[in-house]
């Protein structure tokens, strides 16, 4: 999973056994609610599938709540 400094792409490799997925998503408002790095110069970040579930849905990780350019329709 790969972010742009702004926050606002994301784009995430996934292997399903045969090959690679690039999904790619790009938000027309708002930033992405990226995890802070735990320790200064840490590049790899580890996430539940619970937390990316959240994070591509627009709630923020730190708090559990939705995001103000998040809209449900």
């Amino acid at each position: 999973m790969f972010s742009n400094k702004t926050h606002t792409r994301l784009k995430v490799l996934f292997r399903d056994g045969s090959g690679l997925w690039l999904l790619s998503k790009r938000l027309e408002k708002g930033r992405l609610s990226w995890p802070r790095d735990l320790e200064e110069g840490t590049v790899k970040l580890k996430l539940r599938p619970e937390a990316f579930a959240m994070l591509t849905d627009g709630i923020e990780l730190r708090g559990s709540r939705m995001l103000p350019w998040h809209e449900r329709e």
